[in-house]
């Protein structure tokens, strides 16, 4: 796909035009991605609201009824439902479990459990389960 930016000054407010001979899966998600109103990640840290770089964030989880979000060396809150947070964070996340979704370049290994499940570590030393519902899924983005 090529891309092509022109300014100007006139122009109020950004807008973005798409040349094609039909819509394809690439262009559906460029629109997705481009008319998500809020597409930033925020958490509330010692009574601080701060924005989250997606890439830092580790483990995203539900606990105690409200979400949490866990960065290399702290953790910090989200007022948003987890399936909001999965839409925001992009292909290097992965659901592991019903109230559990991993940023899977921040895993640090993977090991066997009982009942056909699996523990996963990530870098921060946080551990959860993959549940059996969500292992092929996991195996497959891994390509294990």
């Amino acid at each position: 796909m090529k891309v092509k930016i022109k300014l100007e000054e006139n122009i109020k407010e950004p807008y973005i035009v798409i040349f094609a001979n039909e819509i394809t899966d690439e262009i559906r998600n460029i629109n997705e991605i481009l008319s998500k109103k809020d597409n930033i990640l925020t958490g509330n840290y010692n009574e601080k609201i701060i924005i989250i770089d997606k890439t830092e964030a580790e483990i995203i989880r539900t606990e105690e009824g409200k979400n949490v979000i866990y960065l290399k060396d702290k953790k910090c809150y989200t007022n948003k439902r987890l399936y909001e947070v999965e839409e925001l964070l992009g292909k290097d996340f992965i659901r592991i479990s019903k109230s559990t979704i991993v940023n899977i370049k921040k895993i640090d290994y993977v090991e066997p459990s009982f009942n056909c499940t699996m523990i996963i570590v990530m870098k921060n030393k946080v551990k959860d389960y993959i549940s059996r519902k969500y292992l092929k899924s996991f195996k497959e983005k891994l390509g294990i």
